[in-house]
């Protein structure tokens, strides 16, 4: 895909493994920019992913921060495709505690933090996420 002009389309992203990110969800699970018969190769985390492209295992979509710097130092390149750019709603979840009581210190501590938009952006610029 690295010598494809540009845009690169579905028909030519179907020739090519993607490497997708393994989905944590118990319910409603979804897969974002796979395309119906398209080899996969699963892994565990966004450094997992990055690194098996690095290596050319596959191709996939990732954040513009996390592959910065892999693009700064010639690792990965970044092609535009002809299909939509899709945004995707994050979210985060927890378990309720058992006892029915309050919620832990920790926790507690966390959803804090993340009333913060300073929090909320370091988390989506991050590149080591």
């Amino acid at each position: 895909l690295a010598h494809n002009e540009e845009p690169i389309t579905d028909a030519m992203l179907l020739e090519h493994r993607l490497v997708v990110l393994a989905d944590s969800a118990q319910r409603e699970r979804t897969s974002i920019g796979l395309l119906g018969g398209q080899d996969t190769f699963t892994v565990e985390s966004i450094q997992a992913k990055i690194d098996a492209q690095v290596r050319g295992i596959g191709c996939g979509f990732l954040p513009e921060s996390a592959l910065r710097p892999y693009v700064h130092t010639e690792q990965l390149i970044v092609k535009a495709v002809s299909r939509p750019t899709r945004k995707i709603r994050m979210r985060y979840a927890w378990k309720s505690p058992s006892n029915g009581g309050e919620l832990g210190r920790a926790l507690q501590w966390w959803l804090t933090q993340l009333e913060s938009a300073v929090t909320r952006q370091a988390l989506l610029e991050s590149p080591s996420i």
